[in-house]
């Protein structure tokens, strides 16, 4: 195209004054489009491009035609000029390198030709003209140079498209259905992602020492993946991963084990270490049906995870369960539809839900400095880099992740959840994702070790390609899979409810698990080799294990309203909601008991179940236990008044005494989230322990038998330990001093509830 920009703009507009060349129209403009604009000429075009090749008609990048916009009515449209209309040449900016090589057009070619336009107009001039063998820099990629104009999806399919070899392009419908160019409204118009700037120079929030590789760190301690003949085995408490040739290591020092990954790695031992039972969560009755959003995906509420609606389907793994002498290829079943979210759970929707319930997830986090060891000094918030609102929480255990699921349920009424490895791997199978990312596309699709990563650790070993961040990315900032999943590989490992399977009748079997047993974890992470942007790579990892790389998912069931895109009904008959979740089962009862919710009254009777915001009731002559979880036990004496206001079980809440005696008791570590007992004498907040509340020797008083409780009232709150009681003379009055109770009170507390 001809420098003369005046003389060529005149010849343009005398032989197509609706067009002017692209390169020109965008000298006249003294700022880039907004995003709606640019959105809007990018779908002419990518429409046109499919109409053109669906018609049998030569297709647009083989005749080389002038990129151009045309005024239409209402704004602009980008098309494309014969070069004699256009009075030049077609740029080779615009021409994929195939093409300038005397190669065929091909759909490839029009999508080289579809990012080149939106290249100049997201980034303000044309692309590099790079060779067929050599990409463009990353300093000169749409990611780099416009970041926080566009959403980061649009910059990501810029340069994936840009790419010199067609192989490694994305389709053009990818253009089209993932709403990069659509008129539609479409996620980026309903939440927009800001992107990042990208750069090797993130500061890190702990610059004494970086993360270092994952090759020196001890996370490859367990392998049972697929194309590894590898077989793992209990031995006197601890693991031993043993190869087919026979070769056994010797289990290691009962230090806390790293996660173990499930796949291709060196064989070495990883000793599993005990960790509390992770919460779970119980709901109290949802709120009305609210409407429906527009957007194709679903919200339950403002600072709740996006979801979208998946199918349930077969899915084939392969991988080398415990008792496997080889790897085992096995189908397993999804029976049911289910929603998960689009996007890893984001520092922010994690903040949203500890500033409701103030869970703690401290205790520290592991990191990698080159050794992984656990620093005291980091957690969620401090994970040791830079991270904005956006970026995925890490730093999270399962218990951290079960507790916030259990608060999603809570906050929304609907019973949210983590996924299991079978519905991950169906995540991950949808659509057109490939099991194993080419090496062309590994830094369009996944944020893993790359050149940016590599540049703060030399010794990385890393792909050979730069996906914009040194560490974690903003969700959703590169290339989505399947019906529009971000990071499914990449970014940060997502906590799955899975332990290892085991071997039934030749084919893996994931079953149930116990609190203790290592969890698997999916997806690879920015610190990850290119060899773990696979489909079946795993880790195994205690629950109680916080890191720097891991964080989660989630999924929630769904109705049948869900799948019609409709507002979710009141139950047939009913003016509420579908019934409040379970919060537990009656263990025992003796004599007369029963539950009242929402003013309708039901007999507990063993086996029976409980809910959240149900008020028991026991008579005269009644005693209840019940079991809340798998190590919380409530127990019931005479004439009592409780009500399961709110709870997560086994972790924290809120349950209201408005009268009689009870014992609570929960074996385990104590939660990281309180629960409170409201009483009309005063509030009783524990963790994890066993105490009686009740009146004994004629004054209502709280006795602990292990740990410790904080027991308050009006301007006074005392620590009461093991062995120890407080008074209050009347309800409202300051709690007692605590003092060692006699062996006739404890004896009568006990036999209250007992």
């Amino acid at each position: 195209m001809t420098d003369d920009t005046s003389g060529g703009r005149e010849k343009a507009r005398d032989l197509a004054p609706d067009a002017t060349p692209l390169a020109r129209w965008l000298d006249g403009r003294f700022a880039r489009l907004e995003w709606r604009e640019l959105r809007d000429l990018l779908a002419a075009l990518a429409r046109e491009m499919r109409d053109v090749a669906a018609s049998g008609e030569p297709r647009l990048s083989s005749a080389l035609p002038v990129l151009a916009v045309a005024n239409v009515e209402g704004g602009f449209r980008l098309t494309t000029l014969e070069p004699s209309a256009a009075g030049c040449d077609a740029p080779l900016w615009q021409v994929a390198p195939e093409i300038r090589g005397g190669g065929q057009a091909s759909e490839a070619s029009d999508v080289f030709m579809l990012a080149a336009a939106a290249y100049a107009m997201a980034v303000g001039r044309p692309p590099d003209v790079v060779r067929p063998d050599a990409a463009a820099p990353f300093e000169r990629s749409a990611r780099n140079l416009a970041a926080q104009d566009y959403p980061a999806q649009l910059l990501s399919a810029i340069d994936a498209s840009l790419d010199p070899d067609p192989a490694a392009r994305p389709p053009l419908r990818h253009w089209l259905d993932r709403g990069l160019a659509t008129t539609e409204p479409t996620i980026l118009a309903a939440r927009p992602v800001r992107a990042a700037v990208a750069s090797d120079s993130t500061a890190p929030q702990a610059p004494a020492e970086q993360p270092g590789p994952r090759e020196t760190s001890p996370l490859r301690q367990l392998a049972i993946a697929a194309g590894v003949a590898a077989v793992v085995i209990l031995a006197g408490g601890g693991y031993l991963l043993t190869r087919l040739s026979g070769s056994v290591q010797a289990p290691s020092s009962p230090a806390p084990p790293a996660p173990a990954e499930i796949a291709a790695a060196p064989a070495q031992v990883a000793s599993p270490v005990p960790a509390p039972p992770p919460p779970v969560a119980a709901a109290p009755p949802p709120e009305p049906a609210r409407p429906r959003s527009t957007s194709p995906y679903i919200r339950d509420c403002p600072e709740c995870p996006e979801l979208t609606l998946v199918a349930g389907g077969t899915v084939a793994m392969t991988l080398t369960p415990p008792g496997a002498a080889r790897p085992v290829t096995a189908a397993f079943d999804i029976p049911r539809g289910f929603a998960a979210g689009r996007f890893e759970v984001t520092r922010a929707e994690f903040a949203a839900f500890n500033a409701a319930t103030s869970h703690e997830a401290s205790g520290g986090c592991h990191a990698r400095r080159p050794e992984w060891r656990l620093d005291a000094a980091l957690d969620w918030r401090q994970p040791g880099f830079a991270q904005g609102d956006d970026h995925p929480v890490v730093c999270v255990s399962l218990a951290d992740a079960r507790a916030y699921v259990g608060w999603l349920s809570i906050r929304t009424g609907r019973a949210y959840r983590l996924l299991t490895d079978p519905e991950w791997h169906h995540l991950a199978s949808l659509g057109e994702t490939p099991g194993v990312l080419p090496v062309q596309t590994q830094c369009s699709y996944a944020n893993i070790a790359d050149e940016a990563f590599r540049a703060g650790d030399p010794a990385a070993a890393a792909a050979a390609c730069r996906d914009g961040f040194r560490f974690t990315a903003p969700v959703g900032s590169l290339l989505l899979t399947g019906p529009g999943f971000g990071d499914l590989y990449g970014n940060v490992w997502e906590w799955v409810d899975s332990c290892a399977p085991t071997l039934a009748e030749g084919r893996p079997v994931f079953g149930g698990c116990a609190p203790e047993a290592p969890r698997i974890l999916r997806g690879g992470s920015f610190s990850d080799r290119p060899e773990m942007a696979t489909r079946d790579a795993r880790l195994l990892s205690p629950p109680g294990v916080r890191d720097q790389i891991a964080g989660f998912r989630v999924a929630r069931e769904i109705e049948a309203c869900d799948v019609a895109g409709a507002p979710c009904p009141l139950a047939a008959g009913s003016t509420s909601a579908p019934p409040p979740s379970r919060a537990g089962d009656v263990e025992r009862v003796r004599g007369s008991a029963s539950a009242v919710q929402a003013g309708e009254e039901r007999l507990l009777e063993a086996d029976g179940a409980v809910f959240v915001q149900d008020t028991v009731r026991t008579g005269p002559d009644g005693r209840a236990s019940l079991r809340l979880g798998e190590r919380t036990i409530l127990r019931l004496g005479e004439k009592a008044n409780v009500t399961i206001n709110r709870y997560v079980i086994d972790a924290g809440g809120v349950i209201d005494i408005g009268g009689g005696a009870i014992e609570f008791q929960r074996s385990g570590a104590p939660s990281s989230t309180p629960l409170n007992f409201r009483s009309p004498y005063g509030l009783i907040a524990v963790r994890g322990t066993r105490f009686i509340a009740g009146v004994s020797a004629g004054v209502y008083g709280v006795f602990v038998e292990t740990g410790e409780v904080a027991v308050s009232g009006p301007g006074k709150t005392v620590m009461v330990g093991a062995g120890q009681g407080t008074n209050f003379a009347a309800p409202g009055a300051e709690p007692s001093n605590p003092a060692v109770w006699g062996e006739a009170r404890v004896r009568e507390a006990r036999d209250s509830v007992r």
